[in-house]
C-alpha cells in the first residue's frame, strides 16, 4: 500500500516471508500443494511484525504447464483476467480476502480452473484500472481508466503476450494523454503455449 520507504519495507519483508515459507514444510516438494496456505502464512508473518498501518495485496498463483490447471488465492488484489484463445475474457475473482498484514482473522480459500493452449493470463495493478484523466464536464472531475476500458484493450489485441502489453499501454495514453503515470503500473501476462 502507498508509495516510498514503507510499502518498499513491506514489499522486502513479504518477499522474504516468501522465501522462508518452503523451510516449514515437512515435505519441501510440496510448497505449491496449497496455495492458501502459503497466503496464510504471509499473513500471519505480516500481522506479527506489527506494520502500523500499512498491508500488502497479493495474488498467489500456481500455473502447471503440463495440465494447464491454475490455482489461486486473492488478498485484496484487483482480480486478474484470463483472455481466452477465442478472444472471451473471464474474470478471476473468486477465492478473495483482506489484503495481508491488517488482522490473522482470515480464512484463505483456494479455486482453480484450467488455461488451455493459447490462453492468457492477465495481472495488473490500481495504477492501471485508476489511471484517471480530466471528464472535461464543468466539475472537471477525474475520470478512470478502469475495467471496461482494460477489457476493451484486451479485445483489440491476439492475446500474445507482448500485444496485450502494447494494447493496455496505448488504451493509457488514449484515453490520459500523458506519459508520466500517477501511480505505479505494472502488468504480468503469461500465455500458455501449446501442450506439447
Amino acid at each position: 500500500s502507498g508509495h516510498g520507504p514503507g510499502a518498499a519495507t513491506v514489499m522486502a519483508m513479504l518477499r522474504a516471508i516468501l522465501h522462508c515459507y518452503r523451510d516449514t514444510l515437512a515435505d519441501q516438494r510440496s510448497v505449491v500443494d496449497d496455495i492458501a496456505d502459503v497466503a496464510r502464512y504471509c499473513n500471519r508473518k505480516l500481522v506479527q511484525a506489527n506494520l502500523n498501518g500499512e498491508f500488502a495485496t497479493a495474488f498467489f498463483c500456481v500455473l502447471d504447464p503440463k495440465s494447464g490447471r491454475l490455482q489461486w488465492t486473492r488478498c485484496g488484489h484487483n482480480p486478474p483476467m484470463i483472455r481466452r484463445a477465442d478472444g472471451t475474457i473471464t474474470t478471476l475473482e473468486s477465492a478473495g480476502t483482506l489484503p495481508l498484514g491488517i488482522t490473522d482473522d482470515i480464512e484463505f480459500e483456494s479455486d482453480s480452473c484450467v488455461m488451455d493452449p493459447g490462453d492468457t493470463l492477465i495481472l495488473y495493478t490500481d495504477g492501471i484500472t485508476e489511471a484517471a484523466a480530466p471528464r472535461h464536464l464543468p466539475t472537471d472531475e477525474l475520470d478512470m481508466f478502469g475495467v471496461d476500458r482494460l477489457m476493451d484493450s484486451l479485445n483489440r489485441c491476439t492475446g500474445m503476450p507482448q500485444c496485450v502489453i502494447d494494447s493496455i499501454h496505448k488504451a493509457l495514453y488514449q484515453f490520459t494523454h500523458k506519459l508520466e503515470r500517477d501511480d505505479d503500473q505494472t502488468l504480468v501476462v503469461i500465455q500458455r503455449t501449446d501442450d506439447r
